[in-house]
Parts: structure tokens; C-alpha cells; sequence
């Protein structure tokens, strides 16, 4: 498990494109969606199970997107599909758990009619009637249950719960860190511009130490704007910060499966904090000496605004993303969206931090 390349975005990529050709083609070839999600053959009573709980999230989600437009039932076959590619063994129930993680927060009673509500809980009581294992039934409903936040629950309370629970059921672990790396991951779908070749680390050495550089040589106008702006890219990374923190300091500990996910999120945020970074440089702090005196301004404090108690992070989440109403979070969003310098700052931030975590 130790030398599996991390689950990266050229990976995540191609898994997207595979799933939603097979998506846009009616009627849709769920055997083709399990081929995706596993790569190999499934015994016949497991691919019966799992085709069940497709057709069953495929008559909930329906024609549901994603708020960068894909349909909705992308997120739990991507994320069980993750979740598998990190197991050297096929576990169905944790894919099951996978494919249904979202069930009690999306699939609910008052957003349907009471006939398709009625159908949709005698099909899922059908594929739960298709486990064999009295006790693997019971596992299920009960990871799902787990699996949702609650109405009035903070995120950080949300994580500690789940994770003190995974002290007795690991599995949840597994499941929430495939689903945390998919969103992340999903992030990059939403925006392409010309930065993407661009290295970041190079970059920082030039504008740094290179007299001669005159800004990023970017032809054209900035990208059309896109539904996820960068200040809720970085809040989104901001979550995974805190999913971190909490399994560190949870004294939790982690199978080679979870450990590798991990990683690899690690990664993913490194990466879009970076794109944060580069975009703002490309189009918006353009200026040479003020991309310089930016990151000196980091550099001078020899690390300390970055990490530590009641430096550059912690200010930022307790004033910036620690904001658990939605209302101040959206203007606390907005305000930072305003301010590309403090954006800057805070992409470098989350690079340092989750590089700390990579090769610590």
C-alpha cells in the first residue's frame, strides 16, 4: 500500500469523464458504472446488491446536479470508486456504505411527492433485504445514520462525533475520507485556466530572486466566471484543515487504506491552494513587487504568521471560515474574495500545513 501513487486529479479526471459518458447514454449501463467503480468481476450476488443501490440512487437523485453542473448521483459512484481503488480487496459493504453516505442529508421525505417517497423506501428496504448478513444489514443502516450531519451540528462537532465513533467503526473513516477527497478533487472540474502549467514552487523562487521577472506571461482575459469563486475553494480546503486536526489530535488510529486517502487529500489541498495562488498572481495581484513584497511579508516572520498559536491561521479561521452561521460565513466569504492579498497569504498557509502533514 505504501508505494500506490496517490489519488490525483489526472486520475480523478479520467474516472469523470468514464462516468459521465456512461451517464449521458440512456438507458444507462449500470454493469458498465460497476466496471468503473471496481475495474474487475464482482460475484454475482455482490454486483446484484450494488445494482440495486445504484437504480435506487439513480430514482432519488434523478435529474439533481451538482452545483458545477454534473448530475448529483456523480459524487457517491466517484466516491465509492475512490474508495475501492484504495482497497487491495473488494469490501462491498464499505462500497455500499460509499454509494449511500449522502442518504439521510439528501434523500429526504419533504423533497419528494408521497408516492415517489413511498417507492423510494420500499427500493431501498429491497436492497437492504439483498444483504445475506443479518448483522452486515444492521452495519449499514447504522454507518449511514453516522455518516449524516445533523440540522443544527457544527462541522467540528460533526467530524469529533464521527471520528469518536470510528474508535469502535473504522470503516467510517475510510468512507468520509473518500467522500472528502472527492469533493476536493471536484473543485478543479469547475475552472481551467492558463496557470496550469505553471510550478508553483518555481514561481515562488523567481518572483523571489530573479530581478528580471516581469509577472506571469499570461496571453488572453481572465476565465469567465465560475460558479465556485477561489475564497470558497480555499474554505473547502479550510474543511479538510479541520478534518486533519481532528484525527491527530483524536489519538485515532489509521489502517494503510485510510492513511493513504489521507495523503492524498493532503495533496489535492496542496494542489488547489497552489491554483488559488497562481490565479490571483495571473489576473488580479499582477504587479512583480507586489506578488514580492506579499510573500516576503511571510517569509520575514520566518514562518511564525503562518502556523502557530494565534498567527496567520488561526486568525483566519476563527475571523474567516470558523464562522458556523451561513449568513456571516457567505459575507466573511465575500470579504475575503475582496481582499486577494489575505487570499494569497492564506493559500500559502494551507500549501505549508498540508505539506507538514505529507512528510511529517
Amino acid at each position: 500500500m505504501q508505494t500506490k501513487m496517490l489519488f490525483t486529479i489526472n486520475e480523478f479526471t479520467a474516472l469523470s469523464l468514464r462516468l459521465n459518458l456512461i451517464l449521458s447514454v440512456k438507458p444507462i449501463d449500470w454493469k458498465a458504472v460497476l466496471l468503473c467503480i471496481f475495474n474487475k468481476q464482482l460475484t454475482a450476488a455482490n454486483e446484484d446488491n450494488l445494482l440495486e443501490t445504484l437504480s435506487y440512487l439513480n430514482d432519488a437523485y434523478g435529474e439533481q446536479k451538482r452545483k458545477v453542473g454534473t448530475p448529483a448521483i456523480l459524487h457517491p459512484i466517484r466516491s465509492a470508486a475512490i474508495l475501492a481503488w484504495a482497497h487491495d480487496t473488494i469490501n462491498t459493504l464499505d462500497v455500499l456504505t460509499s454509494l449511500l453516505h449522502d442518504k439521510d442529508e439528501d434523500i429526504l421525505s419533504n423533497s419528494y411527492s408521497p408516492d415517489r417517497w413511498t417507492k423510494l423506501e420500499e427500493s431501498f428496504g429491497r436492497l437492504v433485504n439483498k444483504i445475506d448478513s443479518r448483522e452486515e444489514k444492521w452495519f449499514l443502516n447504522e454507518r449511514i445514520h453516522f455518516l449524516a450531519r445533523e440540522k443544527e451540528e457544527t462541522y467540528n462537532d460533526y467530524l469529533s462525533r464521527l471520528f469518536c465513533q470510528a474508535k469502535e467503526t473504522p470503516e467510517l473513516i475510510r468512507v468520509k475520507l473518500a467522500d472528502r477527497l472527492d469533493n476536493t478533487l471536484d473543485l478543479r472540474l469547475d475552472f481551467y485556466d492558463q496557470t496550469e502549467a505553471v510550478n508553483f514552487y518555481h514561481l515562488i523562487f523567481t518572483i523571489l530572486f530573479d530581478v528580471k521577472y516581469a509577472g506571469l506571461n499570461i496571453h488572453g482575459q481572465h476565465p469567465s466566471a465560475r460558479k465556485i469563486r477561489g475564497s470558497k475553494r480555499l474554505y473547502e480546503i479550510f474543511k479538510n484543515y479541520c478534518l486533519f486536526s481532528i484525527l491527530y489530535s483524536g489519538d485515532i488510529e489509521l489502517d494503510e487504506t485510510s492513511q493513504w486517502l489521507l495523503r492524498s487529500i493532503a495533496d489535492a489541498s496542496i494542489s488547489e491552494a497552489q491554483n488559488v495562488l497562481l490565479h490571483i498572481f495571473a489576473y488580479h495581484l499582477r504587479e512583480p513587487e507586489d506578488q514580492r513584497r506579499v510573500i516576503r511579508s511571510i517569509l520575514d516572520s520566518h514562518g511564525d504568521e503562518i502556523i502557530g498559536d494565534n498567527r496567520l491561521l488561526d486568525r483566519l479561521i476563527k475571523n474567516t471560515f470558523n464562522l458556523e452561521n451561513k449568513s456571516n460565513r457567505k459575507q466573511s466569504l465575500d470579504d475575503l474574495y475582496d481582499d486577494k492579498e489575505r487570499m494569497v497569504k492564506t493559500a500559502i498557509a494551507f500549501v505549508v500545513l498540508f505539506n507538514n502533514y505529507l512528510f511529517e
